[in-house]
């Protein structure tokens, strides 16, 4: 099913390309899933962070990953994965493959 977004708008949303990088993530193919929208594996990275500390501290262990718990590493995350959501519609080398944006298939 093509995108609303970018089938009226022809811009392509943030979650553009998400479940096909889930599906290529869950196949083992990790730079086909960085491809298709880079920004759900980095989002599936930092969950599993705070999971970990999560698990440790329920088993006793006070561990605190410094990198996720600092201001400035969310200020600047956010910026870059706005410049990607944002950079990806007009560099096709970085749209999704399967949409008119991205090299690869054409719905036409």
């Amino acid at each position: 099913m093509p995108c609303i977004s970018y089938t009226y708008l022809h811009v392509l949303c943030p979650a553009c390309g998400a479940t096909r990088a889930l599906t290529s993530l869950m196949r083992g193919d990790i730079l086909m899933s960085l491809r298709q929208n880079a920004a759900l594996l980095v989002l599936i990275i930092i969950a599993l962070m705070w999971y970990i500390e999560l698990v440790l501290r329920i088993f006793g262990k006070n561990v605190k990953l410094p990198l996720i718990h600092s201001v400035w590493f969310y200020v600047i995350l956010g910026v870059v994965l706005i410049a990607y959501l944002v950079l990806r519609n007009f560099i096709p080398e970085i749209a999704p493959v399967g949409t008119r944006a991205g090299l690869g298939i054409n719905y036409n």
